[in-house]
C-alpha cells in the first residue's frame, strides 16, 4: 500500500529594497496529499502600482532549492518580448506559462504528477527599471513543506479502500449476472478497449504538438540572437553576446540584455578580461561596447550594474581614466588603447551609437 503525505505550504520574504516588491506566489494545491493529485502549480505574479519600486519589468525567473543552505537552480523564466521558456530541463510533464506586462506580469510553472523533487522552496526573482531608470531586483521565497500522515489517517484511508474495493466486486458481479451471453460481454470489452486505445492516441497527439510547439519557440528565439548579435563566445559557465547594433544610452543596451536572459558583461578576473578582448578583436576593430560597470559620479567607487557588488577587476586606458566628477558614470571598452576600460557619460554621449557586450550565467540569478 502506497503511504500518504501531507503538503503545507509556508510563505515568506526576502527583502533587497525599502518597499514589498507586490510578488504574489501562488501554490495551487496548498494542502494536498501527494498520492491524490496529478498537478502542482506555481504561479509569480508582479502588481504594479504608484508604490511600486520596479516600475517597467523585465523578466521574472523561478528558481527552486531543496532548502535553503543550497543554491537555487532556475527552472523557468520569461522576458520582456519573449515567451516563457524551461531553464531547467524536465521531462514533457512540465509545462510554463507567462507574460511580462506593464501593470501586471507573471510566470506560472505546472508540474504534472509531481514526484517528491517537486517540493522545497521556490524563489521568484522580478528584474525591472526604476524611476532612475536603474536595474534592480525583487525576491520573494515560498516553501511547500512536507509531512508524513499519522497512524489514524492512514487506518482511515485503508478504510476508504476497503470500502471502495468492495463496492467495486459488487458492481461487477451484479454487471456479470446481467449478462446472458457472453458475446455481450466480449462486445462490451471491445467497445471499452477501443475508446481507451482512442483517447490514448489523442493524449499522445496533444504531447506531440506541445513538444513541436517548445521546439519552434526555441528556434524563433535563437534566431532573433542571430540578428542582434555579431558575434558569441564562452569562457568559464557564462555565454557572451556582441551587439550588432549601436544604441543611445546604457540603459538601453541593460534592456536588450534582459531581454535574452543576461545583463551587460561583468569582469571579475584578468583571465575573463583576456578572453573578451580577444574574442572581440576577431570581429570589431573600432567599435567600443558597453560593460556593466557603473559609478554614483561622486567617488572613484565602481560597482557591477546587475549584482551591484564591488568591482573586482579594473584595467584602465593610459589617458586619464577615470575621471571623476564628469558625470562620466559609465564604462566601455575602448579600441584606441587596446580595448582597454574608459568611462564615459551614459547617455546620447557624442551624439553616435555604442555598442554593448551581454553576459548570460543563469548562475548570477542564484
Amino acid at each position: 500500500m502506497n503511504y500518504f503525505k501531507i503538503y503545507s505550504l509556508t510563505l515568506f520574504l526576502i527583502f533587497i529594497h525599502k518597499k514589498d516588491a507586490y510578488i504574489i506566489i501562488d501554490q495551487s494545491p496548498a494542502n494536498v496529499r501527494f498520492d491524490s493529485i496529478t498537478t502542482l502549480s506555481t504561479r509569480c505574479t508582479f502588481l504594479r502600482d504608484e508604490s511600486t519600486n520596479i516600475v517597467h519589468p523585465l523578466a521574472i525567473v523561478l528558481a527552486q532549492s531543496k532548502n535553503l543552505d543550497n543554491i537555487f537552480q532556475n527552472i523557468a523564466s520569461v522576458f520582456l518580448c519573449s515567451d516563457p521558456l524551461k531553464i531547467k530541463e524536465r521531462s514533457e510533464n512540465v509545462k510554463v506559462d507567462g507574460k511580462i506586462n506593464g501593470s501586471s506580469s507573471y510566470l506560472q510553472y505546472e508540474v504534472h504528477f509531481p514526484t517528491s523533487i517537486d517540493f522545497g522552496f521556490y524563489r521568484c526573482t522580478v528584474s525591472g527599471l526604476d524611476r532612475s531608470y536603474d536595474v534592480i531586483h525583487e525576491i520573494k521565497v515560498s516553501e511547500i513543506q512536507s509531512s508524513s500522515s499519522t497512524v489514524s489517517e492512514l487506518l482511515a484511508e485503508n478504510r476508504k479502500l476497503v470500502d471502495r474495493v468492495t463496492k467495486l466486486e459488487n458492481q461487477v458481479k451484479v454487471f456479470s449476472d446481467s449478462c446472458v451471453k457472453s458475446t455481450d460481454l466480449q462486445r462490451f470489452q471491445n467497445d471499452i478497449t477501443q475508446e481507451n486505445d482512442e483517447k490514448f492516441k489523442d493524449v499522445h497527439n496533444t504531447l506531440s504538438l506541445l513538444n513541436d510547439s517548445n521546439h519552434f519557440l526555441a528556434s524563433t528565439h535563437n534566431s532573433s540572437k542571430e540578428i542582434m548579435f555579431r558575434a558569441q563566445f564562452t569562457f568559464e559557465n557564462s555565454t557572451y553576446y556582441l551587439s550588432r547594433f549601436g544604441v543611445d544610452r546604457f540603459h538601453s543596451a541593460e534592456i536588450v540584455c534582459a531581454t535574452y536572459g543576461g545583463y551587460l558583461a561583468e569582469i571579475d578576473t584578468a583571465s575573463e578580461y583576456n578572453v573578451i578582448v580577444h574574442s572581440i578583436k576577431l570581429h570589431v576593430q573600432k567599435e567600443s561596447p558597453f560593460i556593466g560597470l557603473v559609478t554614483d559620479g561622486s567617488s572613484n567607487n565602481w560597482i557591477y550594474s546587475f549584482s551591484r557588488t564591488p568591482a573586482t577587476y579594473l584595467l584602465w586606458n593610459p589617458n586619464g581614466d577615470p575621471s571623476i566628477g564628469k558625470n562620466e558614470n559609465c564604462v566601455i571598452l575602448s579600441p584606441t588603447y587596446g580595448f582597454t576600460m574608459a568611462n564615459i557619460p551614459c547617455n546620447n554621449y557624442l551624439n553616435m551609437p555604442w555598442h554593448y557586450l551581454c553576459e548570460v550565467t543563469p548562475q548570477k540569478f542564484t
